[in-house]
């Protein structure tokens, strides 16, 4: 006689399989049985009943003389594992992911890492520590912040800042950039080298950390008298600064003052000059007039037949008229000089300078054109000089 033969029909019980039923023999191990997949859930065999029941392997006897069900049991995975659904066990949760149980695999986030497996919460994923950082989810580890930056921590990477510079990789915060040195700046940022902070240029200057140098050269400058024939007046005669000098002004007193005036008359005074340039830089100059020295032109030198008088001015009477008996005081802007021969009236120009513009004998007055020359006398020119301090 021969066995009999019976219908096995797989029920997945809410998974899948691929094959759906086979034929086995009474009194016969069962054989190869299909293996269904259930995502997040790991399959625990095939049974009698849908809970419950007798477990049936490929190698059970087939004992029932009838056709029959047979019903795929599971269980979801546990946290730390996970099941995508390809296969029908549950897979450890791989470095750089957290499972939280069944199908579920999430990746670290950027700026997080995890070395080993088996993870179950986010919390597993750790921070990247300052100096390191990483930018991609599902990180295994974090890299070293790289030279010209710093790194704050998780996904922060900054470069160091213009004026500033860093050799070594691991900064963690800004301040670990290092700063150029006074009186050198760097407009790059990132920078990885000293060398690339660069020396102010002469007469400009920075501090520590600079991106560029400024002037802070006080502009200078230096007052001019000048002598005029009917009045002097002092002006600037330089204004010199790194870069050009953006306001100036001269005054008598010793208040700042910036605006056009460019000339004073000039009296026994101080005078201040102020210039500022671009940068604000500002300087200052002085010019004292402290005296009033009188002094002979080069051609009445040697001219020893000639005599003076001081007052704003000098007089000279010609002593080929005999010698001088009295000097009157000066009146005016004239000077007087009695000789034996008679009085000269010279003309002078007060506290400017000394120009006598003419002469007449016996009191008869010439206070107009040149000085000349008659039978008597010859005129000499004589100027006065001022002295400054």
């Amino acid at each position: 006689w021969q066995a009999n033969k019976y219908t096995v029909t797989f029920n997945a019980n809410g998974g899948t399989v691929s094959q759906s039923s086979m034929t086995v023999t009474y009194n016969s191990q069962y054989g190869t049985l299909p293996t269904p997949i259930y995502k997040g859930y790991r399959f625990d065999g095939w049974y009698t009943a849908s809970s419950g029941g007798d477990k049936i392997l490929n190698t059970t006897i087939v004992n029932r003389a009838t056709d029959h069900i047979l019903y795929a049991h599971w269980t979801i995975c546990a946290a730390g594992t996970y099941n995508d659904g390809t296969n029908a066990v549950c897979t450890t949760c791989p470095a750089g992911s957290y499972c939280t149980g069944g199908s579920a695999k999430s990746q670290c986030a950027a700026g997080t890492y995890r070395s080993t497996p088996g993870a179950k919460t986010v919390a597993e994923c750790l921070k990247c520590d300052a100096g390191t950082y990483n930018t991609t989810p599902g990180s295994t580890s974090c890299s070293s912040c790289p030279a010209g930056n710093y790194c704050t921590g998780g996904t922060a990477k900054s470069q160091c800042p213009a004026g500033t510079y860093r050799t070594a990789v691991g900064g963690k915060v800004v301040g670990d950039c290092t700063k150029c040195a006074a009186n050198t700046y760097s407009t790059a940022v990132g920078a990885t080298a000293a060398s690339t902070c660069q020396k102010c240029a002469t007469g400009y200057t920075s501090v520590a950390g600079s991106t560029k140098c400024t002037d802070a050269v006080k502009p200078t400058c230096t007052l001019k008298l000048t002598y005029g024939e009917s009045s002097d007046s002092v002006s600037f005669a330089t204004k010199t600064d790194n870069i050009a000098v953006t306001a100036f002004g001269l005054s008598t007193s010793s208040t700042p003052v910036y605006n056009s005036t460019t000339t004073l008359g000039a009296s026994a005074k101080t005078f201040y000059g102020f210039v500022k340039d671009a940068a604000g830089n500002t300087g200052t100059c002085t010019l004292k007039l402290v005296s009033t020295k009188l002094e002979r032109k080069s051609d009445c030198l040697g001219n020893e037949n000639y005599s003076y008088q001081d007052c704003w001015g000098t007089s000279y009477c010609d002593q080929s008229m005999g010698v001088c008996s009295s000097y009157d005081n000066w009146d005016g802007n004239y000077g007087w000089c009695c000789c034996a021969g008679g009085c000269y009236a010279h003309y002078c120009q007060r506290k400017t300078g000394t120009r006598c513009k003419g002469y007449s004998a016996y009191g008869a007055w010439y206070v107009t054109g040149s000085c000349h020359s008659n039978s008597t006398a010859t005129h000499y020119e004589c100027r006065n000089s001022f002295k400054v301090g």
